[in-house]
Order: C-alpha cells, then structure tokens, then sequence
C-alpha cells in the first residue's frame, strides 16, 4: 500500500523524489484551464472593474490524487483546481444561477 497522496502544494514540492511529478501535474492543470479561457489572470482591480467584474475572486482550491493501476501501483500524479464554491464565496446571481438543480436518483428510479 501507498502513502496517501499531500494534502497542500507545499506538502507535494516537499517530497523530494515525487516533486517534480507534484509540479508537472499541477502546471498541466493551470495551463489546461487557461487554454480553455477558465482562468485569466495579471489583471489589476482597475481592470476587473473595467471589464464590468464587480464582485471579489473566488478562491481556489487544489485536489492532489494519486492514478493507480490495476495492481494499486501509482502510475502518475494527478492535480485537479476548482472553485471553493462556498456561500461565503460565491453569490447567487452572480457566481451562479440560483434556479440551477442537479439531477438526483430517487429511490423509485
């Protein structure tokens, strides 16, 4: 068995023979958002407003896993972003449409 994948970056760039693998994973992760046009970032608050951005940014939050194989070898390093969707951070309107559900599986379904 393997050791459970760190819990923050600095823990993942602290482990000397992995820190290279932590970092490629976390890199391939930010350069893939930003080639969608998820992320944009260097602009200043002046910007921000003056593109009509009116509201704070909302934080960011970083998942580090591990991919295994068949036999529950690490095969690689894996890094996920996303937004910390918590009520103190996001607003209804205007992080997110208030009247959007998710479909869930009932009982009789």
């Amino acid at each position: 068995m393997h050791e459970p994948p760190p819990t923050t970056i600095e823990k993942a760039l602290n482990q000397p023979t992995k820190a290279w693998d932590w970092l490629k994973s976390i890199l391939d992760e930010w350069k893939g958002l930003e080639d969608l046009g998820v992320l944009k970032h260097n602009h200043t608050i002046k910007e921000c407003r003056s593109m009509g951005i009116m509201s704070t940014p909302v934080p960011l939050t970083i998942v580090l896993t591990h991919k295994t194989g068949e036999e529950g070898d690490i095969e690689r390093r894996q890094c996920r972003i996303a937004v910390r969707g918590t009520e103190r951070h996001c607003q209804p309107g205007i992080h997110y449409e208030p009247n959007t559900f998710a479909a869930t599986p009932t009982m009789n379904s």
